[in-house]
């Protein structure tokens, strides 16, 4: 969002994960005040301001308290863009299932409710889904949808990573995490700030991943030269 959106933007947030965005180095939600309100107040927002505003919103907060307000939205012209995060589970409070999920709370199988299904039934005609960890789709979506003057809505789906990394491990599989590749610290040092990832660390001049922090999700290796990043070599038992 930052690399395309730069100025003159109205960051809405919500209630999730994704809270941890209105901090610094982020400052990419201008407020948070309860759940599902992002949609209302951005209505708000929109009729009395020229102001390009931008909806974030979890899955399950969608489905708990934010169709209302993208219905008031729809209904009544506001064209902000929204970006729900899809990641299949209520992650913020410990991986409830939610009506998006594939199993119930009682761990019974089901055909999860897709989002961008029930977006669309409400006549919203600009609706992409892309992957959540994918910089090129991701971005592509967000310039394309930022320059039309309509409601527009990108659902930004991937796995959460800590649910990942419980299957992968259940499975008997290894856990891929991401390294700097040698003499690559310098070309990585512009991603402390700019991309904020916790496992990316700088003490002196020296950049590093720190491995317990990593959660593989590959973004950081996207955002450099290629090769700087690299995913961190297995050790020997």
């Amino acid at each position: 969002m930052k690399k395309v959106l730069r100025e003159n933007v109205v960051w809405a947030g919500d209630i999730g994960c994704y809270v941890l965005g209105i901090f610094e180095p982020y400052k990419m939600q201008d407020f948070v005040i309860s759940m599902g309100s992002s949609m209302g107040i951005t209505h708000g927002i929109n009729n009395v301001s020229d102001q390009k505003t931008v909806i974030f919103i979890g899955d399950s907060t969608f489905f708990h308290a934010g169709m209302p307000g993208l219905v008031n939205i729809k209904t009544h012209g506001t064209k902000p863009l929204v970006i729900i995060m899809d990641n299949g589970i209520t992650a913020m409070t410990g991986h409830q299932p939610h009506p998006g999920s594939s199993f119930t709370g009682m761990g019974e199988k089901r055909i999860p409710m897709k989002i961008e299904d029930i977006v669309k039934s409400f006549g919203i005609k600009n609706v992409r889904v892309v992957n959540a960890f994918n910089q090129q789709e991701l971005q592509s979506a967000i310039r394309e949808f930022s320059k039309q003057n309509e409601l527009s809505v990108i659902i930004s789906r991937g796995m959460c990573m800590l649910v990942r990394k419980r299957i992968v491990r259940a499975k008997g599989g290894q856990f891929v995490t991401f390294d700097i590749a040698p003499g690559k610290s310098h070309r990585v040092s512009r991603l402390v700030k700019e991309f904020a990832c916790p496992a990316i660390i700088k003490r002196g001049d020296e950049v590093y991943i720190k491995e317990d922090l990593c959660w593989g999700c590959g973004v950081c290796s996207q955002l450099v030269e290629r090769g700087s990043i690299v995913p961190r070599k297995r050790r020997k038992k």
